[in-house]
């Protein structure tokens, strides 16, 4: 995964490593699982791999771009106040 385009988050490089035919599950807000296929996703993986980077993205929390929830017709929800968080898929 040490390949791919290079992108800066939180002061450090990354690969963007791309990711494809994705099946991806989710819960319902009944409990149903609802099961999707994703043409393509990519993962941050960072250009280096030593002790001290390593330590350092660690605290970097998981995001999910723009560009995954628009090519997938995939909308987020998040209210703080209300501990409201959910994902929508538009179809």
């Amino acid at each position: 995964m040490q390949r791919g385009e290079m992108v800066a988050l939180a002061g450090l490089r990354f690969f963007r490593y791309p990711i494809n035919n994705v099946g991806m599950n989710f819960r319902t807000e009944t409990g149903e699982l609802f099961k999707t296929k994703l043409s393509n996703i990519a993962a941050l993986v960072p250009t280096k791999l030593d002790k001290n980077t390593l330590k350092t993205v660690k605290n970097i929390p998981s995001i999910i771009g723009h560009d995954f929830l628009e090519e997938n017709k995939i909308a987020f929800y998040f209210n703080p106040s209300a501990k409201i968080t959910y994902l929508e898929y538009l179809t």
